[in-house]
């Protein structure tokens, strides 16, 4: 009798966990024990594993098989290793090879030795390509999605005989490809079909051009929702990186996920929970912020949203990652996503339009202002109103708008680096880029008195000026774009900057 080590990965909690399975049969009475905090999925893979090798025409060694899953202090879910297991077991007794040296068994047995899907495979192959794994054996009903990550190395599987007899000879793996970002093409714009509301096409294509965070505010049916999930469309479409980042995110929550180029765009209903806006929960899986991370986070009727929930997002904003502590460790999601928030003006949604009478009392108007506090308030950059208007105008150009934003994005990147926009930049750095004028400084520092703009406040202010230079074609902001960047401060008026 003897040992055998096979190499797999497997979820603990949302995490992939890279697994070395080491398996060892010693003589004495016939047991099979599983050890290293496997949860009841693998505890009840003994059976699985040991019906599937005796119905693949092999027999079942005798005596005292131990399988202890290292690292043994992370708790591992799952029966995506129920394979290796089995691979493990008949390589310990002699009756088949180990795969090569670092390469992932991935897959659930069925009794009579098929292989079944495991899922969910994309973010175990994706976590394989970024650890430099040399190879992945996979369930071959899972060929769909490994053709989503052609990048990876793999061997597709059908039964655990037809692998072990391959790992006896040799297996023929199917190398990995690297993919150019071969982005597809948009042929319309949902914001050619807005007309009017210009101003506010105006912040929002600022907003898009930097990364900076906006709240829009307006009686209903004035186009707040409609700009917004036309924002969606007008940002560049994600890198290869992005792209697979993105689907080892969402497929936590989604089996189905697939590889997309698409900027995400999550709309959650404004009853959301904390835990579904962060993450959490009993699993521990990522939230509305981190699934709309590389793209956009629409917070329709912002004000109905419970408090402590809102509060709660002031962090994942200022930090751009969600850090979620439970008994086993921290757990630690991207939120890295451009917030678009909408709002009423008041209660009754009437006040400020002509014509029209507000129908709220000046307690209910002070408890809706409340609803949103000042800290929270004070991460926007922009704060857009939308008012009601004939919409008359023409149409915005969505062609010309995407291909400006996608201009200034790339300004930005080589600014600050890949990825990098102007409301990601520090104070410090905004300062020494920007380099206002005499004039310009001036007028800020009297701003920044005169309406108590906190620090945050100022480094948005000198973050929207840039981005408006940028969009102007100019090397540095002017005393106009300054001037411009202040307005969108304004709130309403009963605020201060």
């Amino acid at each position: 009798m003897s040992c055998a080590v096979v190499s797999s990965a497997c979820l603990s909690g949302p995490r992939v966990v890279p697994v070395r399975i080491e398996v060892d049969i010693q003589p004495g009475l016939p047991l099979f024990t599983v050890i290293g905090l496997p949860d009841r999925r693998i505890g009840e893979a003994k059976e699985r594993v040991r019906s599937a090798i005796k119905n693949s025409g092999f027999t079942f060694p005798l005596g005292k098989i131990t399988v202890n899953l290292s690292p043994s202090s992370v708790p591992k879910q799952g029966t995506g290793l129920d394979l290796a297991i089995a691979v493990g077991v008949l390589a310990a007794s002699g009756k088949c090879r180990v795969p090569e040296d670092g390469c992932w068994v991935l897959g659930e047995l069925a009794l009579d030795g098929v292989v079944r899907p495991c899922q969910p495979l994309l973010p175990l192959l994706v976590e394989a390509l970024d650890h430099g794994i040399p190879g992945v054996i996979i369930p071959a009903v899972n060929s769909d999605e490994v053709a989503q990550v052609p990048e990876c190395a793999t061997f597709t599987a059908a039964s655990l005989q037809e692998l072990a007899g391959k790992l006896s000879k040799r297996l023929f793996w199917k190398p990995g490809v690297s993919l150019p970002d071969l982005l597809p093409t948009r042929n319309e714009y949902f914001i050619d079909h807005i007309r009017g509301q210009a101003e506010a096409k105006r912040c929002l294509t600022i907003a898009l051009a930097g990364g900076h965070h906006m709240l829009m505010t307006g009686p209903p049916g004035t186009g707040k929702t409609l700009l917004a999930r036309a924002a969606g469309e007008l940002l560049p479409f994600l890198t290869r990186r992005q792209s697979l980042d993105h689907a080892r995110i969402s497929s936590l929550v989604d089996d189905h996920s697939s590889i997309q180029f698409e900027p995400p765009f999550r709309s959650p209903h404004h009853t959301i929970s904390r835990a579904g806006l962060l993450g959490g929960g009993s699993q521990g899986f990522p939230g509305e912020v981190s699934l709309a991370n590389d793209g956009i986070l629409f917070l329709d009727e912002i004000s109905e949203i419970s408090r402590s929930v809102l509060e709660s997002l002031r962090q994942p904003l200022q930090d751009r990652q969600v850090v979620i502590n439970r008994k086993g460790g921290e757990l630690k999601y991207p939120a890295d996503c451009l917030v678009i928030a909408a709002r009423n003006p008041c209660p009754c949604g009437l006040l400020g339009v002509e014509g029209q009478v507000c129908r709220c009392s000046a307690g209910e108007m002070e408890r809706y202002e409340r609803r949103l506090s000042e800290a929270l308030l004070d991460r926007f950059d922009l704060f857009c109103p939308v008012p009601a208007e004939s919409g008359r105008e023409v149409a915005a150009d969505g062609r010309s708008m995407a291909a400006e934003i996608a201009r200034c994005r790339k300004v930005q990147g080589r600014r600050w680096g890949q990825n990098m926009t102007n409301g990601k930049a520090l104070l410090e750095e905004l300062e020494k880029v920007v380099r206002l004028d005499q004039p310009s400084g001036k007028m800020l520092d009297e701003a920044t008195g005169r309406f108590y703009l906190s620090m945050r406040g100022r480094q948005k202010v000198l973050a929207v000026a840039l981005t408006v230079a940028d969009l102007d074609r100019k090397p540095r902001p002017t005393i106009e774009h300054l001037r411009e960047a202040l307005s969108y401060r304004y709130r309403s008026s009963n605020q201060r900057f």
